[in-house]
């Protein structure tokens, strides 16, 4: 069970150390919150709905991707997307990224069931790879073809990484989008899964993104997707981004006040969870490239605020959370 898990569940015992014990003053943060932002003009995707419901989830994915491509390329090796497509390969995708101490390389094994083709799957993140060294798309805003390839490049990304977060036994990959391409080997049919609102829609959003921090994407002070020394004692918990020790949470919500209080014990779970203060977090924001806004918290007033005592010690929250885990573990 997640961080993400344990706090949308209310009868989890870690919502309910921070709801009724320790974080339970938000009323000011949710106040402090709504003066940041601006919910009155909106990014809207351009859907209609009579195509369906639109995939809000899949585009919070696909952004995160599109955003890291704001600071460096990923290996395909270490992307959580490749996992996923490993997941519906028809044999063994080999990943490899050579570790300059061990020479050790990382693989990811296909299922060997009814799914598409691991030189399929290959050629993709190789024609990523390609489009990436050729628009070096770090610190810089791209022209509008680019930015519309990429981003379509991004929503498969995303739908392979909503796989591996969600991928069972039950999964069914002839129902699946994925069944029309397992004849094809042409890159572009994967690259057009996707209607072109949803290309437009993340276009605007990184656009926005890029607006607000044009300014902070020189800095070589980050870490993408960051997880934490707890991490593996709450059953996994990796943030989206540390930036000049501001830890980062993005949303792409259309409604962010809703979940106010959840993001805010998300990010404070983390900060929880760095038990040795590794990353140094003095920080938090909440990166909403809809509303064209960032909600910042410094770390110690947000602290004195929520927990109601202006003499509260970081240390001491991290050792007894540390050892609330280990108990609930035990």
């Amino acid at each position: 069970m997640s961080l993400t898990s344990h706090l949308k569940d209310s009868k989890s015992p870690v919502y309910q150390l921070f709801n009724n014990q320790w974080f339970k003053e938000t009323k000011n943060i949710s106040k402090i919150f709504k003066e940041q932002i601006n919910e009155n003009d909106a990014i809207k995707p351009s859907w209609d709905e009579s195509k369906g419901k639109y995939n809000y989830s899949l585009v919070g994915t696909a952004f995160d991707y599109r955003f890291r491509y704001y600071f460096t390329n990923t290996p395909r090796a270490e992307l959580t997307a490749a996992k996923g497509a490993s997941l519906i390969s028809d044999g063994p995708v080999a990943f490899r990224k050579l570790d300059d101490n061990t020479g050790a390389s990382y693989i990811y094994a296909g299922s060997g069931d009814s799914s598409l083709s691991a030189d399929y799957i290959i050629s993709f993140f190789e024609y990523l790879e390609s489009n990436l060294e050729q628009f070096k798309p770090a610190r810089k805003k791209l022209g509008i073809d680019e930015e519309q390839l990429l981003n379509r490049c991004c929503l498969v990304l995303g739908e392979f990484e909503m796989l591996s977060r969600s991928f069972n036994s039950a999964f069914d990959f002839q129902n699946s989008k994925f069944a029309k391409l397992k004849k094809s080997n042409d890159i572009q049919d994967l690259l057009n899964l996707h209607d072109h609102e949803y290309v437009d829609d993340l276009c605007r959003l990184s656009w926005a993104s890029f607006d607000l921090y044009q300014s902070r994407f020189a800095s070589e002070n980050f870490v993408l997707n960051p997880t934490f020394e707890g991490s593996k004692d709450i059953g996994g918990a990796d943030a989206d981004l540390i930036l000049d020790n501001s830890l980062i949470e993005i949303k792409t919500t259309l409604k962010p006040c809703e979940n106010i209080k959840r993001m805010i014990y998300q990010l404070l779970g983390y900060v929880l969870l760095d038990y040795r203060n590794q990353y140094q977090i003095n920080q938090i924001e909440i990166f909403l490239p809809r509303q064209k806004s960032i909600a910042r918290f410094p770390l110690h007033d947000i602290l004195t605020e929520i927990t109601g005592n202006d003499s509260i010690d970081i240390s001491d929250l991290r050792n007894g959370f540390m050892k609330f885990m280990k108990n609930l573990n035990s």
